[in-house]
């Protein structure tokens, strides 16, 4: 009979009262060879639903069957007899049958057999479960009336028997997706995927089993979208691709369930596939500040089309995209008006997170005028010009009521020029010598006809390689 036939044929209460069959439970290793008979035969009762899907042949995580399990419910309805005119004996009697009959159908996953006075098969009912034991008896009756309700589950595949598959598609504003070779993306969301398969089935092995070959996405793939995010087809396509596969599943022993999700990331086409991330601008200007400065910050994540994240070193990819948008970092300052600045960076901060696959990074860059001295990270040069003076007599007069007399001597103060040039070298650059730092210092020495060098010091820090020059010139 095919699985079609049997769901239409299930009959929703078919009723076995032929009072000369014989109703039996059996498992193997249990109960002897004979199993456990019920005499008289009770009135049983069955009621079948058919558990199905609504997937269709070109998705595969629907069945392959016409149903993925037929759940009958059986109900026994019968007497055990007391013998005897009744009374505590016969009360007693129909308890130690009770329990022999209960702790038989509490037994998992027993087959239940009803048979003709003939002994040929009628049903054969496996993976029984009992669901509920009745039992009515009191100290007077030679007979007792019990029901009981049993739970058997056909199976159709892999012992599943009820399973579902959920897809979901959510936009995600922390980062957005690159145009290849940009530096600041141009989306500001980009797009993560969900598949979840929840299954019960005869026992939580069986059910992990079925959920991960159910599963469409574990090892990549495509997934096609309409043009407004919604899914129409949640298999081929090639719209977007699954990158940072991750995977989880939970599990329920005792009720023989399991949930397996696969969580993803969506590439579309025509976006890098190797980077996602957020990158900001900021412009810092003030009044009382002779240098604008201009910041570059955000943040990236790596990317693996087909791969998970646990699979691969992801900070590669985001680290090589930073390195990207460092280079048209001034570009980018300059949508914000920001003109004249300097090539070299400021300052830079960068956190490279190999467990999160991540790069965090901040950049600043100024207008600052260029440096003078060659392989300097800061330099400070000042000049003092203390030109030529008249000199005069100040002289004390006893008495006088408007102070000293100031007379003019027809002399002149020598001219003098201070200059101290302070630079903080880069690693590599600079030493005790000062590199052209001295020569830098020279270029400030004044002109005049004659000149001479009044005061000379210099000064070399190892650890801080900082050098200092001061130099001082009188003249004419």
């Amino acid at each position: 009979m095919s699985d079609v036939e049997k769901i239409e044929n299930a009959n929703p209460k078919l009723i076995f009262n032929e009072p000369s069959n014989t109703l039996f439970i059996y498992k193997e290793g249990l109960f002897g060879s004979a199993g456990v008979q019920f005499n008289p035969t009770p009135l049983v009762g069955i009621s079948t639903s058919a558990v199905t899907d609504k997937s269709t042949d070109e998705q595969p995580m629907g069945t392959s069957d016409q149903f993925v399990t037929l759940i009958h419910t059986i109900t026994l309805e019968g007497h055990f007899l007391g013998g005897g005119g009744g009374g505590p004996a016969s009360a007693a009697s129909i308890i130690s049958q009770a329990h022999g009959k209960s702790q038989a159908l509490a037994i998992k996953n027993f087959t239940l057999e009803l048979n003709s006075s003939t002994g040929q098969l009628i049903k054969k009912y496996d993976n029984c479960v009992l669901e509920s034991f009745d039992l009515e008896v009191s100290n007077h009756v030679s007979a007792s009336r019990f029901s009981a309700t049993i739970r058997s589950v056909e199976y159709a595949e892999s012992n599943v028997e009820t399973f579902a598959y959920d897809f979901s598609v959510s936009s995600d504003s922390s980062m957005g997706y690159f145009t290849p070779g940009a530096g600041r993306p141009s989306t500001s969301a980009f797009l993560t995927g969900t598949e979840t398969i929840t299954v019960v089935a005869k026992d939580s092995l069986d059910a992990i089993s079925f959920a991960k070959g159910k599963a469409q996405y574990a090892s990549g793939g495509d997934v096609s979208l309409d043009s407004t995010g919604s899914i129409f087809n949640p298999v081929g396509g090639g719209t977007f691709q699954v990158a940072n596969i991750e995977d989880s599943s939970s599990t329920n022993v005792t009720e023989g369930s399991v949930t397996y999700n696969v969580n993803f990331i969506l590439i579309p086409e025509g976006k890098e596939a190797s980077v996602i991330g957020n990158v900001g601008v900021q412009k810092q200007s003030r009044h009382d500040q002779v240098e604008d400065v201009g910041v570059v910050n955000g943040s990236l994540l790596g990317v693996s089309v087909g791969q998970k994240p646990s699979n691969t070193e992801l900070t590669t990819f985001a680290y090589s995209k930073y390195q990207s948008i460092k280079s048209s970092a001034i570009s980018l300052l300059g949508e914000l008006g920001m003109g004249g600045l300097r090539d070299d960076v400021r300052t830079e901060n960068v956190t490279r997170s190999y467990g999160t696959g991540t790069v965090d990074f901040t950049v600043e860059y100024d207008n600052r005028d260029a440096f003078q001295v060659t392989g300097a990270a800061y330099e400070k040069i000042e000049v003092s010009d203390n030109p030529s003076r008249q000199v005069f007599a100040v002289i004390p007069v006893m008495g006088r009521a408007t102070g000293p007399v100031l007379q003019d001597t027809y002399a002149r103060t020598e001219k003098r020029k201070d200059v101290s040039v302070e630079v903080i070298f880069k690693a590599g650059h600079g030493g005790a010598d000062g590199g052209n730092a001295l020569s830098v210092l020279d270029g400030y020495a004044p002109n005049g006809n004659v000149t001479f060098t009044s005061d000379f010091q210099k000064q070399w820090n190892s650890s801080e390689r900082r050098f200092t020059a001061t130099k001082s010139w009188v003249y004419e």
